[in-house]
């Protein structure tokens, strides 16, 4: 549980700080307002992929919530591998409006609701398969 959300921000950024696949990562944009604040974070990754965060986040009676994400993992010539997102632009999809748009396939599959760290996460187990 946060305190507010500031204290979630920074733990964000401290994922990136303590990562092992984060090379290097620039907080672009970081702005908090109340009960409310986002986070925008361009990473470097060690084996020269790039990925870009966005989290938009809300905290009422002390519950953090995710209200919007974009996550967005890259090669380094910005051919797109995977972005997860959850804009309301993919009714079909089951998990609607969570989904993950594939880089290699061009298709849109389901997903679940993501966050930063569930995706540095997945990207780490990646990074390791490819080891």
């Amino acid at each position: 549980m946060y305190l507010n959300i500031e204290s979630y921000l920074n733990d964000i950024e401290e994922l990136f700080i303590f990562s092992r696949i984060v090379l290097h990562y620039h907080v672009r944009e970081k702005m908090i307002t109340g009960n409310e604040g986002y986070t925008r974070i361009k990473a470097n990754l060690t084996n020269g992929d790039m990925f870009e965060a966005f989290e938009f986040v809300t905290m009422i009676d002390g519950k953090m919530d995710i209200l919007t994400y974009r996550l967005q993992w890259q090669t380094s010539n910005g051919i797109l591998k995977k972005r997860w997102d959850n804009a309301e632009h993919h009714r079909e999809i089951t998990t609607f409006p969570h989904h993950v748009h594939d880089g290699v396939s061009g298709n849109v599959f389901p997903s679940e609701a993501m966050s930063i760290k569930k995706a540095l996460e997945f990207l780490d187990k990646e990074k390791l398969a490819t080891d």
